[in-house]
């Protein structure tokens, strides 16, 4: 699924695109003071609403000081949260994860393309977006949300090609340097201003 309605990301400029990956291979501020209660994990599938409500309440613990900024990025294996998605709300599943690879200058605007693993062991790409690392609380409660076996170590095989799509742009390697085996970037603005002025010229503002 390509996201293409506006959303703003974590800088509020320009929309960040996700997009999801349906297999093991391919990829088509904090408060001060006590931890609130987290419910019991469940590895159960009839408990996945369980679940759900820990997995909020991780989004919800971002820590803007553990945020990542254009031009950086997390590393594989590095658990985050990622900032505001465009296409409206996914579940919170579709927020968490661990870096699986990163595609450096292959998303939109220049950014780093990010693979993510998320707890349901679905993978995606992350265009445009911001990352938060996690606080040694919360980082314990989402390793706990993800499907037995399903860490960096055991479940990712960097000596197979990470693909895009219908098994398009295949890239081995945890980080990618700059090259061409990419999908051309969507690098349409979030917004257009057109502004007419009393002589009847036109000025178009993109921001």
């Amino acid at each position: 699924m390509n996201a293409k309605s506006p959303s703003l990301d974590g800088w509020g400029f320009f929309k960040a695109t996700t997009t999801k990956v349906d297999n093991h291979i391919t990829a088509t501020g904090t408060a001060a003071g006590d931890k609130p209660a987290v419910p019991v994990v469940s590895k159960s599938k009839g408990d996945s609403g369980m679940n759900d409500e820990i997995l909020e309440l991780i989004v919800k613990s971002r820590n803007y000081e553990k945020m990542t900024h254009f031009g950086s990025h997390p590393m594989p294996g590095e658990y985050v949260i990622t900032g505001p998605q465009a296409g409206g709300f996914k579940g919170w599943n579709n927020y968490v994860g661990y870096v699986v690879q990163v595609r450096k200058k292959a998303g939109a605007f220049g950014s780093d393309m990010v693979l993510l693993r998320h707890p349901d062991g679905t993978l995606s790409r992350h265009e445009n977006q911001s990352f938060h690392l996690l606080d040694d609380f919360w980082l314990e409660k989402l390793k706990s949300c993800f499907k037995e076996g399903v860490t960096p170590k055991l479940y990712e095989d960097y000596t197979q090609p990470y693909t895009l799509g219908n098994g398009e742009y295949p890239e081995t390697g945890a980080i990618i340097e700059p090259n061409d085996n990419h999908p051309v970037p969507d690098n349409s603005p979030l917004m257009r201003i057109t502004t007419v002025r009393a002589d009847g010229a036109k000025v178009i503002e993109v921001c």
